[in-house]
C-alpha cells in the first residue's frame, strides 16, 4: 500500500444487479465502503494507487469485473488501470461473465488464473473433507499447475502463501476440481485469500470438498 498518487475512481454498476464495493485495508480485511450500487448508478471514491477494491453481486456474492481503457480484473487497483496524482479514473463493473447467461465453468476459471506478485502473506490450513484422495495444486505465475500435498480423507495441511496465489484441489481418482469453502461460507474452484478474507499474517480455515 501506499500514501502516493491519489485519485478519485468513479465506480458505475453496469450489471444487472446491486453491487457492494469492498476495500482491502492495510491487514486484508474487506471494508464496505458502498453498499447496494443500484444497476446505472455511478459512486466516486478517492483512493491511492496501491489500495485495492473488490466488487460483489449483493444478490449471490459472486465477484464482479472492474473495466477500465481496455483493462479488465476482478480486483481495481488504481496503478494497474492507469491512474496518476489527482486524475479521474470512470471504471465500469460488469458481471464476470458479460453475458451472464452463460457462466463459466470451474475448469475455465481455473485455466484463467494463476499467481501474481503480493507482500500480504498469510496461512492457509487445508482439510481434505471430500471422500477421495485430494491432490492440491498451486497455480504459479505462468498459470502452470505445480502439485503440493496429496491429502487422504480427513487428513489436513497448512500452507504459508500469499493473497493473490491461487490454489485448486482435484480428485487423484478422475481428476474432477473440488469446491474450497470458507469458515464464512465462502467458496469457489480456486482458492486465493483475496477472495476468502485471508487476514494479514494471520490464519485461515478452509475446506475442500467435492462438488
Amino acid at each position: 500500500t501506499s500514501w502516493k498518487h491519489k485519485f478519485t475512481a468513479y465506480f458505475k454498476n453496469s450489471t444487472s444487479h446491486n453491487v457492494d464495493l469492498i476495500w482491502k485495508d492495510y491487514d486484508g480485511n474487506a471494508v464496505i465502503v458502498r453498499q447496494d450500487i443500484p444497476p446505472g448508478k455511478t459512486h466516486g471514491e478517492t483512493t491511492y494507487e496501491t489500495h485495492p477494491f473488490l466488487a460483489r453481486n449483493s444478490r449471490n456474492q459472486n465477484l464482479c469485473n472492474f473495466t477500465c481503457k481496455s483493462h479488465s480484473s476482478h480486483v481495481f487497483e488504481g496503478k494497474k488501470f492507469g491512474a496518476h496524482d489527482n486524475c479521474k479514473l470512470h471504471v465500469e463493473i460488469t458481471s464476470q461473465d458479460t453475458a451472464e447467461t452463460q457462466p463459466s465453468t470451474g475448469e475455465d476459471q481455473a485455466s484463467r488464473s494463476k499467481s501474481s506478485r503480493s507482500q500480504i502473506q498469510f496461512t492457509v490450513h487445508f482439510t481434505n473433507n471430500a471422500q477421495h484422495l485430494v491432490q492440491l495444486i498451486w497455480l504459479d505465475y505462468n498459470g502452470l499447475e505445480v502439485s503440493l500435498e496429496c491429502l487422504k480423507p480427513g487428513d489436513s495441511c497448512s500452507q504459508e502463501t500469499y493473497y493473490t496465489h491461487p490454489f485448486l484441489a482435484r480428485l487423484q481418482d478422475n481428476r474432477q476440481l473440488c469446491i474450497f469453502r470458507g469458515d464464512d461460507s465462502r467458496s469457489s474452484v480456486v482458492f486465493e485469500g483475496l477472495n476468502f478474507g485471508a487476514p494479514n499474517q494471520g490464519k485461515i480455515e478452509v475446506s475442500i470438498e467435492e462438488k
